[in-house]
């Protein structure tokens, strides 16, 4: 993957792929998560966006993702600019996709 980074993934393609996390089965952490979520990560906060009571957060783990969390959780962990979080994911969360081939 692009980055260098290995995500774990449930599948049966082979070759080049796309991968999808969507960002709402993105858990944020302000210390390592032990879980059965295969994909763990620390990152950095890079973007915060507010969308009403849900915050959009770009966070840089050697890619830029997005996740989104809700504006109490934001509070509650104290997540701002700049602030090294974790995050994780799991396989089954990761959508594979190959790139369609035009004839």
């Amino acid at each position: 993957m692009k980055g260098g980074l290995k995500v774990s993934v449930v599948t049966e393609l082979e070759g080049d792929v796309f991968i999808y996390i969507p960002p709402s089965d993105i858990l944020i952490a302000i210390n390592p998560i032990v879980s059965s979520a295969l994909n763990n990560f620390r990152g950095t906060i890079i973007g915060i966006e507010s969308q009403r009571q849900i915050i959009s957060l770009t966070i840089n783990i050697g890619i830029l993702i997005e996740a989104l969390i809700t504006r109490k959780s934001r509070e509650e962990l104290q997540l701002e600019f700049g602030k090294e979080v974790y995050v994780a994911w799991k396989a089954s969360a990761v959508h594979v996709f190959k790139e369609i081939e035009n004839e």
